[in-house]
């Protein structure tokens, strides 16, 4: 049977998930909402100053544009996407799924992370429009108390004052979280907007190749699919979860199989309760169950196993149970957090920059709602917290059809138990280069991988002279920190269109990103030429002091 012929694409994005949704949006919006208020701010004062080298903005008012939007260059033409997903073929069927089967009622995350292009307070406005206020819960902690005049004049005389609360009382109203059925319909309504339900298909891609036309120099990439379909595209996203490699020290064989699991399995299956444990269940029979893990996922599956009906659940924790609203620090978050960027982005080695990431998210953590939650199980006698505990090893009955759990506590004597069934709620090792349809492609435009993260530029880009992008936790030496969330979505994206704008030909195309060269009309008043990218929105203002020194 002859395969079928290959369909060629503009961008072809690899994922369905938030992060692939975030970029093909922001693909189909001309006019994206600032990302950094100040620096658009005055990237649309630059654009009112210099009309003649900005004739698509010479019309503009600058008292009637929105404080948190900016003008963009209008789209000559709509680019061909296509959207791989290896799941169903839908827009966040995976993300859909393990909310279904955690049963999660409201996100972790405020209300500014979130998929749109077009606005910071879209969700907010959106939760408004529908009526839907009801399902926004406050982040409560978080927003620091007003201080008195009577307090501030008594601050004055400090000789070292410190910075303060991260939060401000006027930004209260961003740290609310939705619920998980509104943010699903708040996606589904950005995907109707965009026109994006039927770019997406089902595919698994096997291999990604690169090549050059050595006529027109133009890049191509071919990317194929296990099924022996293929594509052909200009660029290339990928768009995946950092998830590669799960943790556990020794996986399942044989039978073993049906009594032990990943969470990240419980999430593609679509439920927790495994069918051997349910029966038991069902037949009225005391089930005990070890869950490893000190994270949200291993409170939520705690939490989902005890609400079942399993009868007993030890939950161990190689440290103490970390509370905090986020899993990173408020601090990257807040007023202050333009300092920990600047800290993380002057960073040149790529190891420091691992080091940062990995203190800033400090392992797992859980909400201090799903803290009280575990609080309540183990009043009843029916959740144990088995903190600074290891598994020093597991054996497998087959007789009983159970599992014997050697644990070794850091302090006190060794313990064993038994149990029916053990989840490893440990996370993932972050490894790019363990994903088997990248081999072809790395081994023919090798990069430098630093603890499993590519060292990609600053665009997200492979390489300069390869257009293939990343976005997700893998491009988390150049997002920081919250490139694992919804809130590195919406930055990265912007990044690639934009880069993705520099690259087509004319200077603009549908990435509503234009190129604007200073002193296109001969004219030349002296600052320096870097200035225009800095006031565009990108580069970087603390490399450009040194420039403008020389």
């Amino acid at each position: 049977m002859q395969s079928p012929q290959p369909t060629h694409h503009d961008v072809i994005i690899i994922g369905g998930g938030p992060q692939a949704l975030a970029v093909a949006s922001r693909l189909r919006e001309q006019t994206p909402g600032a990302l950094y208020t100040d620096t658009e701010h005055e990237r649309l004062l630059w654009h009112v100053r210099h009309k003649k080298r900005a004739p698509n903005v010479q019309n503009i008012d600058p008292l009637a544009v929105h404080s948190e939007s900016y003008p963009c260059a209008a789209t000559p033409r709509e680019l061909s996407i296509l959207v791989l997903d290896k799941g169903a073929g839908k827009w966040m069927h995976q993300w859909r799924r393990g909310f279904e089967a955690l049963e999660i009622s409201h996100l972790r995350s405020p209300m500014f992370f979130h998929p749109d292009p077009s606005d910071p307070d879209a969700l907010k406005a959106f939760a408004l429009r529908e009526g839907r206020e009801k399902e926004l819960v406050e982040i409560e902690g978080v927003v620091s108390r007003m201080v008195s005049k009577h307090e501030q004049k008594k601050k004055r005389y400090v000789k070292r004052k410190p910075l303060g609360s991260n939060v401000n009382e006027r930004d209260r109203c961003q740290y609310f979280t939705p619920s998980s059925t509104l943010f699903c319909d708040f996606c589904d309504e950005v995907i109707d907007r965009y026109n994006l339900a039927n770019i997406i298909q089902q595919g698994d891609v096997r291999d990604i190749q690169h090549t050059v036309h050595p006529a027109t120099s133009e890049s191509i990439f071919h990317v194929s699919l296990s099924d022996g379909r293929a594509s052909t595209s200009r660029y290339v996203v990928l768009a995946l979860g950092a998830a590669t490699i799960p943790n556990i020290p020794r996986p399942p064989i044989g039978e073993e199989r049906c009594a032990m699991c990943h969470s990240s399995e419980v999430i593609a299956r679509g439920f927790v309760v495994c069918p051997a444990l349910q029966e038991k269940i069902n037949r009225g029979e005391e089930t005990c169950v070890a869950l490893v893990g000190g994270g949200l996922t291993s409170a939520q599956i705690a939490d989902v196993l005890l609400r079942k009906g399993v009868s007993h659940v030890y939950l161990i924790c190689r440290g103490h149970l970390k509370v905090k609203h986020f899993d990173f620090p408020l601090t990257w978050l807040g007023k202050y957090k333009n300092l920990h960027h600047a800290d993380f982005w002057s960073q040149q080695d790529p190891a420091a920059r691992v080091a940062m990431i990995r203190e800033a998210r400090n392992g797992g953590s859980i909400t201090p709602a799903y803290h009280a939650i575990l609080q309540s199980h183990r009043a009843a006698k029916r959740l144990t917290i088995k903190p600074h505990t290891t598994v020093a090893d597991q054996t497998w009955c087959s007789a009983s059809r159970n599992w014997n759990i050697h644990l070794a506590p850091a302090t006190g004597p060794a313990k064993t138990i038994c149990c029916d069934h053990v989840y490893w709620a440990t996370g993932s090792t972050v490894s790019i280069g363990d994903l088997p349809f990248l081999a072809n492609f790395r081994a023919a435009h090798p990069i430098e991988l630093c603890c499993g993260f590519p060292c990609i530029t600053r665009d997200l880009q492979w390489r300069p002279d390869v257009p293939l992008f990343v976005v997700g936790g893998y491009a988390a030496l150049e997002i920081g920190p919250a490139a694992f969330n919804l809130l590195g979505s919406r930055s990265g994206a912007e990044r690639i269109v934009r880069r993705m704008g520099e690259m087509m030909e004319g200077g603009c195309d549908s990435c509503g990103v234009e190129e604007t060269t200073l002193g296109a009309e001969g004219e030349d008043d002296g600052e320096w030429d870097g200035l225009e990218e800095l006031r565009g929105g990108a580069g970087n203002w603390f490399e450009a002091l040194g420039e403008i020194d020389a």
